[in-house]
């Protein structure tokens, strides 16, 4: 062992600490991109089921104007409430809202896209 090894065992700086902290923001900064976004399967589900009549992003309108844009349902619904909805089925409140054929795991990327997704207005 050096000199330099010793002292950074007794003063707690540098050596295997300094190494995994440099290791752990390296993993942080690879990580954070991909947490910061809302899921992509959800996204896909969101895309290949609801993006004919509702904007499914963080921008845009909705192709059917009467259609809520995703990013606002916590607005105008529980979301608790609407993802329970989503899994029972009950979604085709009106005629135009097509009936959901959706697997357990797709329901569950959904409604983690739909809460990612939401816009948190100022109060």
């Amino acid at each position: 062992m050096t000199f330099d090894q010793k002292d950074n065992r007794r003063s707690g700086t540098g050596g295997l600490p300094r190494r995994a902290a440099l290791g752990c923001a390296v993993l942080l900064a690879i990580a954070a991109p991909a947490l910061a976004q809302p899921p992509s399967d959800g996204r896909v589900l969101a895309k290949r089921d609801c993006a004919q009549c509702h904007a499914i992003g963080a921008t845009g309108s909705s192709p059917m104007p009467r259609a809520p844009r995703f990013r606002d349902l916590s607005d105008i619904a529980n979301m608790d409430q609407l993802i329970t909805a989503i899994r029972q089925g009950l979604l085709n409140k009106h005629p135009a809202m097509p009936q959901l054929r959706l697997t357990p795991k797709e329901i569950d990327q959904l409604a983690d896209y739909l809460k990612a997704i939401q816009v948190k207005k100022d109060t």
